[in-house]
């Protein structure tokens, strides 16, 4: 058998990014293999489902329970059943069809039985990457350089563990989703120590007796301040966000001193500000963000 691995080797000068596709081969068949044709097969098997069916959904009015987790919705269930688990050597060919893609290696290969494993290349490039800073300070006040770059090789790569490289060292790794020819990808090649970041969030505001308006009501206000500490120019996204009220009930004012963003509803996401910069060497980068939630004092209000 095989797995795949991956790496992606960033140099933060010039904004290469050097990309290796390789398989971790093992045999234990108890027989050495000496100059064996080998290929691999670049079907995700880890991917197969049954074939899709619907049945009758029915909806109806229910109790709801007065404590603890809400119930799954059938959605939910839907995705959660479909969830459930069911060194270097020669060159390498990709052949085979749109569905069922392999690298045949050029050459023979030695493969002992239960012998360490031999990672073999599939694959290498390079890709021209955009880089950028992005933070989200009230999670984490750090600032992580990201590269966004698209995946430009023939064949189709099954999810995978994924190593990153900076300026040549190993900064980290992660897991692969599944990746196609063409597709856009943001990989995070961890902490940008020249960038400081600072979160300072005000005192909150409550008024949780309902004495005005019978109405609760709660302010927060925070800023956000971010320094280039680079010899040149960064391109830098904050991201930070509102609550968003599912209940007509309920009120999200945002504050008339934040700083505008640059977009709202960032990727698609609803309540998500994103404020985008270049901040020269040495420039600094102040953000106003806040917001009051107000709603009727007989209710209680979840997830805020």
């Amino acid at each position: 058998g095989w797995t795949p691995l991956y790496e992606a080797e960033l140099n933060t000068k010039s904004g290469q990014l050097f990309w290796r596709t390789r398989a971790v081969v093992r045999q234990q068949t108890g027989e050495d293999w000496s100059a064996v044709r080998l290929s691999v097969a670049m079907t995700d098997r880890a991917s197969w489902r049954p074939v899709p069916e619907l049945s009758t959904w029915q909806i109806g009015f229910v109790d709801m329970p007065k404590a603890g987790a809400a119930p799954d919705t059938y959605l939910e269930q839907a995705v959660r059943a479909l969830a459930a688990p069911m060194m270097d050597t020669a060159p390498v060919e990709l052949v085979g069809s749109a569905y069922a893609l392999r690298f045949d290696l050029v050459e023979p290969v030695n493969l002992g039985s239960g012998t360490d494993d031999q990672v073999i290349t599939l694959e290498s490039f390079e890709m021209v990457s955009k880089l950028s800073v992005r933070t989200a300070p009230r999670l984490l006040p750090v600032a992580v350089l990201v590269a966004e770059v698209v995946y430009e090789g023939e064949a189709a790569l099954p999810a995978g563990r994924l190593l990153f490289f900076r300026d040549g060292q190993q900064v980290g790794s992660s897991h692969l989703q599944s990746l196609m020819p063409e597709q856009s990808v943001l990989l995070s090649f961890g902490v940008d120590p020249l960038l400081e970041v600072e979160y300072r969030l005000a005192p909150e505001k409550r008024d949780e007796r309902g004495l005005i308006g019978r109405h609760k009501k709660v302010e927060r206000q925070a800023v956000m301040t971010i320094v280039n500490r680079h010899e040149q120019d960064i391109d830098l996204v904050v991201l930070d966000q509102l609550p968003v009220a599912r209940d007509a009930d309920i009120s999200v004012t945002p504050s008339s001193s934040n700083t505008p963003p640059s977009q709202r509803n960032f990727d698609g996401h609803e309540g998500v500000w994103a404020w985008s910069r270049t901040l020269k060497p040495g420039a600094s980068f102040q953000i106003d963000f806040g917001y009051t939630v107000t709603w009727p004092a007989d209710k209680n209000v979840s997830g805020f």
